[in-house]
């Protein structure tokens, strides 16, 4: 569960640079109350401060579940093997009732699908 002050981080060692390109986001989730959350796609170099490729911002709707897509563009990324890609999570409601489960532990289906991030 993602609620307010509880940021969500994933990492993924990168094997190189990413190139230019779209950016495809899932963002499917369980709510509860109107949850505003930031989905930032960082690039975190060792001894360095992230660098942000892009964000997606998603208000969700009332109700108990709720469907998000989109896609943004991003410039090249000039990572090298070892780098880190971070997809974090970030509640911007301050309601402390609003609550963001994403998608993640049982098979997808073409209404509840698994959070995600395509990259170029």
């Amino acid at each position: 569960m993602i609620g307010v002050g509880h940021p969500v981080e994933v990492t993924y060692a990168l094997p190189g640079p990413i190139p230019a390109g779209n950016y495809h986001l899932v963002g499917d989730g369980v709510i509860s109350a109107m949850p505003m959350v930031q989905f930032d796609l960082l690039w975190r170099e060792p001894g360095s401060q992230d660098s942000t490729i892009v964000s997606f911002t998603h208000q969700y709707p009332s109700g108990t579940a709720a469907q998000y897509e989109e896609t943004k563009s991003g410039a090249a990324v000039a990572a090298v093997n070892g780098d880190l890609i971070v997809l974090r999570v970030t509640m911007l409601s301050t309601d402390p009732n609003s609550e963001y489960v994403p998608i993640a532990e049982h098979p997808p289906t073409p209404t509840a699908r698994f959070l995600s991030v395509d990259i170029p």
